[in-house]
């Protein structure tokens, strides 16, 4: 309503007939590359934020920054209880943070593979003597098997494909939840792009006016149902459907057919910026995902619609995931940073600040309590060794020397067995396995004085 769109007269617009069970050998890539043709004469709003105006903002977390905060003293800055003053910006009303140009261009850019892949199936059929009917293609090995193409949505299917996403979801929450290096790495990319699409969520219980748009949540919604469905439909066809059943013609073999449809899968999911560690996880964990997709495929009775469903609901959750779990955190970041920190953490990074001099500023060690509360998932005040890990992850993503998963515990673990040694039963973690803020600030001074340094050498330094 807001963009006057009506789809109902879109669909009537559209020159190709919407039949729920399509049988023709070209119907889905045309249907799909006209609804996204037609996707692009919708109109995002208004005031939605230019990409340059995008890129001159300060990268999330830096929401706020404190009031005259290179002229106030260090401790009043750093555990500043009152209001904090918003940075300005010359456009205030904005309505939106969702990235529409980007989504539009993954949508387009499925349809177009999807569109290529199978002109380019249809070509080879022609050439090899073979009659253009795509429907009749599969690779269960029986003459019982449903057409690629036929889209009719009925409860069995819709139920075939929520069991279908449970152990990709369950496989997905594990990858989140690790601790190492490269699976963090995998994370933080997923966390940036997924943040790059929709942008900050909207928030009733933030009274205070934002600087930067924010995305409301039946926004984010319906993009990442709207993208969850091309991709679904896109990789789906020609992972589950075309592409095995070329090699399957080949080699006549379910097994192999099987296998090989989801090594290429995973090949397709492997990213020319990422590194060698980060690509192993990203490829066992599609490889995995693959090898789910293609089984339920062949016990489904070579029906691919539970593989889409599957597929579609598995992406929804990552985006919303993702978005809720960050935009939680960053509330929450917020909310910390107004609170007073204890006696004993000012002393103790009064301290730090001392020793550190100059090259350690008041605005740095902001940024830094803003990083700690980041990384605190559990908002408890203080970090576990799981955030540690990940923290540290970050702080050194684009360091040529990256410190070791084993250093980090290490030093940890050394910090915890100081504090017992010098009884400092009144700092803030004393009872806890968690670093306190300072603490924190002291673990990352010694991994960047020598992230390379080899973990049995530690304890000695």
């Amino acid at each position: 309503a807001h963009n006057k769109l009506d789809i109902i007269t879109l669909l009537h617009g559209l020159p190709v007939s919407f039949d729920i069970t399509m049988k023709s050998p070209l119907p889905l890539p045309v249907l799909l590359s006209a609804c996204l043709v037609a996707a692009f004469q919708v109109k995002a709003p208004r005031r939605l934020v230019s990409r340059s105006q995008r890129q001159s903002l300060p990268q999330v977390p830096r929401r706020y920054r404190d009031k005259d905060e290179e002229t106030e003293e260090f401790v009043k800055s750093i555990s500043a209880t009152g209001k904090l003053e918003h940075v300005a910006m010359e456009n205030t009303d904005l309505e939106s943070g969702a990235d529409f140009g980007t989504f539009r261009t993954v949508a387009v850019s499925q349809a177009l593979v999807l569109a290529g892949v199978t002109a380019g199936t249809a070509i080879i059929l022609v050439l090899s003597g073979h009659p253009i009917d795509m429907s009749t293609l599969h690779w269960n090995g029986s003459s019982h098997y449903t057409s690629f193409w036929d889209f009719q949505l009925t409860p069995l299917r819709f139920l075939e494909g929520i069991v279908a996403a449970v152990p990709t979801i369950f496989l997905s929450t594990h990858v989140e939840k690790s601790d190492h290096r490269d699976a963090s790495h995998v994370n933080f990319s997923t966390m940036d792009m997924v943040m790059s699409l929709f942008g900050r969520r909207k928030d009733r219980k933030r009274e205070e006016k934002p600087y930067i748009p924010e995305t409301p949540m039946i926004h984010a919604y319906s993009l990442s149902v709207a993208l969850a469905i091309c991709t679904g439909i896109s990789e789906e066809i020609i992972f589950r459907g075309i592409l095995p059943a070329g090699m399957f013609h080949i080699t006549q073999s379910v097994p192999m057919t099987l296998i090989g449809q989801c090594f290429v899968f995973s090949l397709g999911h492997l990213s020319p910026r990422a590194s060698l560690g980060e690509n192993k996880v990203i490829c066992s964990l599609q490889a995995a995902n693959g090898l789910w997709y293609g089984f339920v495929y062949l016990v489904g009775g070579a029906d691919i619609m539970p593989c889409i469903i599957g597929h579609a609901l598995y992406d929804i959750h990552v985006f919303m995931e993702t978005w809720m779990s960050i935009n939680d955190q960053l509330n929450y970041t917020e909310k910390a940073m107004l609170t007073k920190l204890s006696a004993q953490d000012e002393i103790e990074i009064r301290r730090i600040k001392q020793e550190a001099g100059p090259r350690l500023s008041t605005k740095a060690l902001a940024h830094a309590r803003r990083f700690f509360y980041a990384f605190d998932y559990e908002q408890q005040g203080g970090l576990s060794k799981s955030d540690v890990k990940r923290a540290a992850s970050y702080a050194f993503l684009h360091d040529k020397i990256q410190p070791t998963d084993e250093r980090v515990c290490i030093l940890f673990d050394l910090i915890l067995e100081d504090r017992i040694i010098h009884d400092n039963s009144f700092a803030s973690m004393s009872h806890q396995e968690r670093l306190s803020l300072p603490e924190f600030l002291m673990l990352l001074f010694l991994l960047k004085a020598d992230p390379g340094q080899a973990a049995e050498n530690v304890a000695s330094s």
